[in-house]
């Protein structure tokens, strides 16, 4: 008997601590979100990185016939304590996930050489060192 209440006890508080979890992670996104917000606008698209200590956050603006590339804005915000380690934007190409701490920024080129392929076209920004490198080490 004193066995059963004891698994009692421990699945109760294991409940518990599972709820109490999933209200602080929401907690966080409302919070996250807020900071986003005042920046960017609505209609922004949220990409956390594997750890997901790190968000991406894109705001994507449709060009015009004046300036038929689209914009993206975009910014990295750490979820610990909402604070935007990165904020830029850019004229035509994508912004996504590299791996759990770089983010990779494809520009569209211009004119492209027979010697360059995508990879010349793409900058890997580390969101943690705050340092940013083109992924191929070439003259661009």
């Amino acid at each position: 008997m004193n066995k059963n209440l004891i698994y009692a006890v421990l699945g109760f508080l294991f409940i518990t601590s599972c709820n109490a979890h999933k209200i602080a992670t929401s907690n966080t996104e409302e919070a996250y979100t807020e900071v986003v917000k005042e920046r960017l606008g609505e209609n922004v698209l949220y990409l956390l990185n594997k750890p997901e200590t790190y968000v991406l956050c894109i705001k994507e603006i449709e060009g015009t016939t004046l300036q038929p590339r689209n914009t993206i804005n975009y910014l990295v915000v750490k979820i610990d304590d909402n604070a935007i380690v990165l904020e830029n934007k850019i004229e035509g190409g994508n912004v996504n996930w590299g791996s759990k701490n770089e983010i990779e920024v494809f520009r569209i080129p211009g004119i492209v050489r027979k010697d360059q392929s995508r990879s010349d076209f793409i900058t890997l920004y580390n969101v943690e060192t705050g340092k940013s490198y083109p992924k191929k080490k070439t003259e661009q």
